[in-house]
């Protein structure tokens, strides 16, 4: 009987760990590893400044590292509020609106990877891209009173012939050690359908000011995989990708992901992190989140 990999878990009051075994057994025999990766990621952080790009036809996206957001070349308006977050009325009873060149440039979940240029330790071979900087402030779709932020930093890791997606947050409602508990929970409910593939979650960890969720690099476009979600015309790096027509979807097999998933209140978010390989009809489960989760800093708010 196939069994998976053994993994531990350590709680407190304070902060919550749990990892791999075979995972953190690696990090141990090489013990500077740690440092040296954050030390490049810092670095990785501080050089991030990638280039404008064509979303489409007249339209020019750019980042502007100063306030760590994406902005496009289409001019626009929004209403002026005051202290209290209402609308300022003028003497003629006119809503007051500011006007501006660029504006916020919304893209799926609002978080636009785009990488920077590898930081690289000449000496270890160590290797840190910066795939792209969250900075959400979003609805949330059942409670338009209520807005989702999250500030969060994504990674692709590169060491010893192996690759890494690193996740590192500030604010958000998905904290590691959840996220990598949530996986392993997908893992098992998921079993049973030999069609999907699930994340493999090698390590995560909270507390009350930090979050850190790293798993195995999965190169979903190399391999064929789009985004399944009907609503993402282009993958998470921005590029246009060809759909399958509406009714050539296998949606019986994603009724039936999402079935199990319902069943163990893990189809948060499935939407966006389901990936499609069109002509095997695989999926890819990424990243999935639990129901009711309070994260950490202050990752919900009122919509004022």
């Amino acid at each position: 009987m196939e069994t998976g990999p053994k993994i531990s878990s350590i709680e407190s009051s304070y902060r919550k760990l749990a990892y791999v075994d075979e995972f953190r057994e690696s990090l141990r025999e090489n013990p500077g590893v740690l440092r040296a990766t954050m030390e490049l990621m810092n670095q990785a952080i501080n050089d991030y400044n990638p280039k404008s790009f064509a979303y489409r036809p007249r339209t020019t996206v750019r980042y502007d590292k100063s306030t760590n957001t994406w902005l496009m070349n289409e001019p626009g308006r929004e209403a002026v509020r005051d202290e209290h977050g209402q609308p300022v009325i003028d003497e003629n009873r006119k809503m007051v609106y500011r006007e501006f060149d660029e504006q916020p440039f919304y893209y799926g979940r609002a978080t636009l990877l785009v990488p920077g240029e590898p930081t690289v330790d000449q000496e270890t071979g160590l290797q840190v891209t910066v795939l792209g900087r969250s900075n959400r402030d979003l609805p949330v779709s059942n409670r338009e009173d209520i807005r989702r932020v999250d500030k969060t930093d994504y990674f692709r890791v590169d060491i010893g012939g192996k690759s890494y997606f690193v996740k590192y947050s500030t604010v958000t409602p998905n904290p590691g050690f959840d996220e990598f508990n949530a996986v392993q929970q997908a893992k098992e409910v998921l079993a049973d359908l030999d069609f999907v593939e699930v994340i493999d979650a090698q390590l995560g960890y909270q507390d009350g000011e930090k979050s850190w969720y790293i798993a195995s690099w999965k190169d979903l476009e190399s391999a064929g995989f789009i985004p399944f979600s009907p609503y993402r015309l282009s993958d998470d790096y921005g590029k246009f990708t060809e759909r399958p027509r509406y009714f050539d979807l296998p949606h019986e097999k994603v009724k039936d992901i999402r079935t199990k998933l319902h069943a163990a209140h893990l189809d948060e978010d499935v939407e966006f992190n389901l990936f499609l390989a069109p002509n095997a009809e695989k999926f890819f489960l990424l990243d999935i989140t639990k129901e009711n989760n309070e994260g950490i800093g202050k990752p919900y708010r009122p919509n004022n």
